[in-house]
């Protein structure tokens, strides 16, 4: 097994770069051994290597022939011309002391898990052949339970999406005229159960490395101490901390806000101002949202009117087409899983009851066991998990197989 050549570095991964797409290219990883914090642009002595030829050039004196060298410089990986060591362009990691059993793909995920060129997110490399890398890279898919990751804070006044104006969409904030339907699901039986669909389609967060609140509280050391909006507040809302001004970004639709007053609240002016956010509608519900819509809209005055529009994230599933023309779960999904939910829930009935304090146990999410859980993963179904470990994963913590979907659940 190859072994990380890097020693560990405790760098601030959003220190303000010169250019907002810079900004983009900035990450972080976490070693088996040691949290590494890599700044893929931060000191670009070897600019030319985004280009995978040029990197390619680099291993003309490359001492291990079974290792291919073609793949690695595919990867992201250029020769340092130390023993075997290597280095990657895009997320700075450098691995070394290869074995034979060794593969590139899979030991530069393991060195470095959240590199954005093998997480396929926007990058400046220049391939030689992109229809070859796309077939070497691993596919989208997230496992991280239990990762760090950092954020806090919520903007008000605008929105933005920083070195991904190709890929933006305007959209007005949280508008009263839009209604995603909500599938409301009843029945005579003595479980009444009503279930909120969020849109439909894969869902990955757009930066997964702080999916967990913790990591986006850490985000926030550098946070101004003179605003009233704190860390906790934000990092609980779902952002992490850019590192500069007061910008802050949503893990999980990467919508940005900034310009803070005083009086805003993180959850409201997230909602107003990046209301398909998946990880709203998951937590805080499709009605909050509305009802923040409608307080903007008979407030809206001049200021409010001039204020930029949403900017959406990229890669997110609740900024894609479908999402912005309010497309949501077929209601036959709802259907399938809310029958599922009452046949297990008249399946316990029958069962011996059991005492009221195993009852409660029973009904606590598998993966924080503090929160009750309301949500169900599509397409397996299972309730496992509360709204905010459920936005956290990308696996069902039960089955471990990848959903497409979370649906609130509501029990009554």
């Amino acid at each position: 097994m190859a072994d990380v050549a890097t020693t560990p570095r405790y760098i601030n991964p959003f220190v303000a770069p010169a250019t907002a797409a810079s900004l983009d290219q900035v990450d972080d990883g976490t070693n088996a051994t040691n949290r590494i914090h890599f700044r893929p642009c931060s000191n670009r002595m070897h600019d030319k290597y985004q280009r995978e030829d040029e990197r390619l050039r680099t291993f003309d004196s490359w001492p291990l022939d079974w290792l291919d060298k073609q793949e690695l410089a595919q990867t992201g990986m250029f020769y340092t011309n130390e023993q075997d060591k290597v280095k990657c362009y895009f997320c700075e990691v450098e691995i070394g002391c290869w074995e034979r059993t060794d593969q590139p793909v899979p030991e530069h995920m393991r060195w470095s898990p959240n590199c954005p060129l093998l997480r396929r997110r926007t990058t400046n490399n220049v391939p030689i052949n992109a229809e070859a890398l796309d077939r070497l890279l691993p596919p989208i898919s997230y496992d991280i339970c239990g990762s760090n990751d950092t954020g806090e804070l919520e903007v008000r006044a605008e929105a933005y999406s920083e070195g991904r104006s190709g890929m933006m969409q305007s959209m007005q904030p949280a508008a009263t005229t839009e209604n995603n339907s909500v599938s409301n699901i009843s029945s005579s039986e003595p479980c009444r159960r009503a279930a909120n669909s969020t849109h439909s389609g894969n869902y990955f967060p757009e930066y997964p490395e702080y999916a967990i609140e913790s990591a986006r509280l850490r985000s926030f050391t550098d946070w101004p101490r003179n605003m009233k909006q704190k860390p906790v507040q934000l990092a609980e809302a779902g952002f992490f901390y850019t590192g500069v001004g007061d910008r802050v970004r949503c893990f999980s639709c990467g919508g940005g806000l900034k310009d803070w007053d005083d009086n805003d609240e993180p959850w409201e002016q997230h909602a107003l101002w990046l209301s398909q956010c998946r990880f709203v509608k998951l937590i805080k519900g499709q009605t909050f949202i509305d009802s923040i819509a409608a307080v903007a809209s008979n407030a809206k005055g001049g200021e409010s009117e001039e204020k930029p529009l949403e900017v959406a994230s990229p890669s997110s599933p609740e900024v894609a087409p479908a999402a912005i023309s309010c497309d949501v779960a077929p209601a036959t999904a709802a259907t399938r899983i809310y029958e599922k939910i009452v046949a297990q829930t008249e399946g316990a009935g029958n069962a011996n009851p059991a005492p009221p304090a195993s009852l409660h146990e029973e009904g606590l999410c598998k993966i924080c066991y503090a929160a009750e859980y309301n949500t169900a993963f599509l397409p397996c179904g299972h309730v496992v998990a509360c709204a905010k470990c459920a936005s956290s994963v990308t696996k069902c913590p039960l089955c471990r197989k990848p959903f497409t979907d979370v649906m609130r659940v509501y029990f009554s």
